[in-house]
């Protein structure tokens, strides 16, 4: 009797094995999607930032302190009653004050101190598209922390249009106090942290106006997040005119690596492309079937396609947009 039991959990172990490691897999596949949809937006950046690249040590542990900031969501809301007593299942304008003060402005107070930190404690904000760059990275660490929640939560399917609108959107709010401190940069303290309150006032509305109405398309079914997509290609208009601007003031502006600075866009097109074929063959892996792949790309090619080549025609600079005149 012994032996024939011995037998059977022989026979079954490496089942068990199989199942548990395929399990790994799933859980895995989310989180590895959400760092590569993260490397996609850093390899723009990095191309962006070629006048006087910043290291990677100052660029990784800024995305490590953006990525370790939603910790920091708790306990500001825990300061104030106020914040505390805002509910996300109320309407119009209660829903407004929810979107507005307990999820835009404390998220990006949180995005907004490992970028502050970095300007005080380093030397490493010395140029103009910097103080763009790095509330950027603190940004992209913020998203693909929350990117692996909502992926494993809810499916891997949400990571392209994550990256479309929620990153992009996220690096925008989070790039205003940057942009507008640095603005107010040969000015006096006073006017150095209108700017930066200003901007970062002026990125909460934004935030809080593109999750209202994803909230009230939750909420009351109707389609209101179309709203917040019309919002995305305004953000994403103005936030291409903050680096064209930037860049054109830079002290160390050479035009010998503009071609490195244009090709920013198409790198970051052929990334989402990248991620849309990632999704599919991930949800291919984690029903064992490779059908689902081919469903997902032909499901889904159209929206993808029309979505990355907006986002393209926003972003991408040509050498109009940098030449110096």
């Amino acid at each position: 009797m012994e032996t024939l039991r011995t037998k059977k959990n022989t026979v079954f172990q490496p089942r068990i094995q199989k199942k548990s490691s395929c399990y790994h897999i799933k859980l895995m596949l989310p989180i590895l999607g959400s760092l590569l949809l993260g490397y996609v937006w850093l390899r723009f950046f990095r191309k962006i930032d070629s006048f006087e690249p910043e290291s990677w040590k100052a660029t990784f542990l800024c995305l490590a302190l953006g990525a370790a900031s939603p910790f920091l969501l708790d306990p500001i809301i825990g300061l104030s009653p106020f914040l505390k007593s805002l509910d996300e299942k109320s309407t119009g304008a209660a829903l407004f004050q929810f979107a507005l003060f307990r999820v835009a402005a404390v998220e990006e107070l949180a995005k907004l101190i490992p970028f502050l930190g970095i300007l005080l404690l380093s030397r490493w904000v010395d140029e103009s598209v910097d103080y763009i760059k790095y509330p950027a990275l603190s940004a992209m660490g913020f998203a693909t922390a929350e990117n692996m929640l909502y992926a494993s939560s809810y499916g891997i399917d949400v990571l392209h249009v994550r990256g479309l609108l929620c990153v992009s959107g996220h690096i925008f709010y989070t790039a205003l106090p940057g942009y507008f401190l640095w603005r107010s940069r040969h000015q006096s303290l006073l006017m150095k942290l209108t700017g930066l309150f200003f901007g970062y006032s002026l990125g909460t509305i934004c935030h809080g106006s593109y999750d209202f109405f994803l909230f009230q398309e939750e909420n009351t079914g109707t389609a209101l997040g179309l709203l917040s997509v019309f919002l995305c290609v305004g953000f994403m208009y103005a936030f291409k005119r903050m680096l064209i601007h930037t860049l054109k003031e830079s002290d160390f502006y050479n035009p010998a690596v503009l071609q490195i600075i244009i090709s920013a866009g198409r790198n970051l097109f052929i990334g989402l492309a990248g991620i849309f074929i990632f999704i599919g063959l991930a949800k291919a892996m984690q029903t064992g079937q490779l059908d689902a792949a081919f469903s997902y790309w032909k499901d889904n090619i159209l929206l993808a396609s029309i979505g990355s080549l907006v986002l393209y025609g926003l972003l991408a600079l040509d050498q109009k947009d940098v030449r110096k005149v």
